[in-house]
């Protein structure tokens, strides 16, 4: 029989067939359909058309299996899987279902006969039919037999599960209670008032601390606030707290609503018997949703009280750094002007003694012996050194006290300006000097002139007995800072006198040696450290010295 033709007859007779079966149903099986399971029962029927379609196709005729052979792409053993699966899902017995299946088998084959097929083509057409419906009862009852040991498994795991479920319920909530009694514990060692508020901002718990400054001080009754609204005590707040309240009511709403993540605010809570003050911390509880507040007040009178005696200490500190400072002012007044009269008299006293000196050798030389000489030129030279001491600690006095003015100033010029003049004054000498270019520092011009000039000087010097005389001024880095130097070959020095260098009139060669007063270097010194420098040494005797300096200005 053509496929095609059979197709029609079963769309033709779908409807028919379905009654058919509904007949047998209630008129031999136990099975009586409402209209529910008429609804099923048509679409159990349409799905068994579309596998007889498939049966009857022209590919399936030539390959049909046996009734005891398996085939994945068989019609008949999806029908007979999808049958059994749709058993257990509508909760119908194995008996009636496979009742339904003999009931559409039977109807189906009335249905062959009543189309009066030849009679070959009928004969394979009821064989088609039969080993069909023979392999949808096979894999029918396998499939059942299969879910229902599936399902029995289930259920063993199903109950295996509940046991651990209601075991592990049970040690849950022991843990929940362990980890509550813990966090009250936790909250109550703190020594801060803490409050812990839900997204509404109703307080949900306090610790010991919350309770005992609540008894204290009359506050919240029994329950300690708890279910109340903290942020509607903070807005209804009034007298001298109330702004310091609403200003930590707006900070809690700004944490609940992610605005911030954390608030801090300091105000006073003064009591009748003593002034207090509180800090209040909120913060967010991570991992809760939604979100819970912290609140935490510590007391801070302690450290207010400490604030207060500091800033007491220091007005006082300051007013008596101020009297102080007047009175040194005033002293440092007196004593320039004491300075200045008596380095004036001295060096006008000195003047005199000098120009007697030099009459009493003019006018009287011829009549005086050599020893007497002797005593006049002594005297006329002491006047001299005294003069220029005097000059020498007013130079002292006046860069220790003048104003500075900062500028930027190239050491590199100002040292081969005073080189020039060293060379103009002792132009015989012959002294190789070598100076770095563009080295530019900022300070005051004046001043850093005469550090050139005493450090110059100094080398020129102590160079004076060497044949081949060597002064180099330059820069290098040290401990992340440039360091400017100005060496040379003389005499050099012990290191362990470097310390009496920079000491007013603390020598190290003899006045017979080499001149000078023993000032120009404290001179140099004091002007470093008024630039915020230093200023050291290193030597060795008879191999020159090198004098180092840094500024910080």
């Amino acid at each position: 029989m053509d496929p095609r033709s059979f197709e029609r007859i079963i769309a033709a007779n779908e409807s028919r067939l379905c009654d058919q079966v509904l007949r047998y149903a209630s008129e031999r099986g136990p099975a009586r359909c409402e209209a529910s399971g008429q609804e099923a029962l048509r679409s159990f029927v349409a799905e068994l058309s579309r596998a007889l379609v498939q049966v009857f196709s022209s590919h399936y005729r030539a390959t049909i299996p046996d009734a005891d052979a398996g085939h994945s792409a068989d019609p008949a053993e999806t029908f007979g899987m999808a049958a059994a699966q749709r058993r257990r899902g509508n909760g119908e017995s194995s008996a009636i279902s496979l009742e339904i299946i003999k009931f559409c088998r039977q109807s189906c084959l009335d249905l062959v006969r009543e189309q009066k097929f030849p009679t070959i083509e009928e004969v394979e057409t009821l064989t088609l039919l039969e080993r069909f419906f023979g392999r949808v009862e096979t894999v029918f009852c396998a499939e059942c037999a299969s879910l229902t040991a599936r399902a029995s498994a289930e259920l063993v795991a199903a109950n295996t599960l509940l046991e651990r479920e209601i075991a592990r319920h049970g040690k849950t909530a022991e843990a929940l209670e362990r980890s509550e009694r813990l966090f009250h514990t936790a909250i109550d060692a703190l020594a801060a008032h803490i409050a812990i508020l839900d997204c509404d901002g109703t307080i949900m718990a306090v610790n010991r601390a919350w309770r005992e400054f609540a008894d204290a001080n009359g506050f919240m009754g029994d329950d300690y606030g708890i279910g109340s609204s903290y942020l509607a005590v903070c807005d209804s707040a009034t007298g001298d707290d109330a702004e310091s309240a609403r200003t930590a009511a707006r900070g809690i709403r700004d944490l609940l609503d992610g605005s911030c993540r954390e608030f801090h605010l300091e105000y006073p809570c003064h009591s009748p018997d003593e002034q207090r003050w509180f800090q209040v911390r909120a913060t967010c509880l991570k991992g809760f949703d939604p979100a819970c507040v912290v609140v935490a007040h510590d007391s801070i009178t302690e450290v207010k009280r400490a604030e207060e005696k500091i800033l007491s200490f220091t007005r006082e500190l300051e007013d008596r750094v101020r009297q102080r400072t007047l009175q040194l002012e005033l002293t440092n007044r007196e004593l320039e002007g004491f300075c200045y009269a008596v380095s004036h008299d001295l060096r006008a006293h000195l003047a005199r003694l000098e120009g007697l000196g030099r009459g009493l050798f003019e006018d009287y030389g011829s009549n005086l012996d050599s020893q007497a000489r002797h005593y006049v030129e002594r005297i006329c030279l002491i006047s001299i050194e005294l003069r220029r001491i005097i000059d020498a600690l007013l130079d002292l006095s006046r860069v220790t006290r003048c104003e500075l003015s900062f500028r930027e100033v190239n050491l590199s010029d100002v040292a081969r300006s005073v080189a020039e003049e060293l060379r103009m004054m002792q132009p015989r000498r012959r002294v190789s000097v070598t100076i770095a270019p563009n080295i530019v520092v900022r300070g005051d011009p004046s001043l850093l002139a005469i550090v050139m000039k005493h450090l110059f000087g100094n080398a020129w010097k102590f160079t004076e007995r060497q044949q081949a005389a060597e002064i180099e001024f330059g820069m290098t880095p040290r401990h992340g800072l440039n360091v400017y130097y100005v060496r040379d070959n003389g005499v050099g020095f012990d290191m362990r006198y470097a310390g009496r260098l920079f000491q007013p009139f603390q020598r190290l060669h003899s006045p017979g040696e080499f001149e000078g007063v023993g000032v120009g270097l404290a001179t140099v010194q004091r002007i470093i450290q008024r630039h915020g420098g230093r200023i050291w040494a290193e030597g060795e005797m008879g191999r020159g010295a090198t004098f180092y300096f840094a500024l910080h200005s």
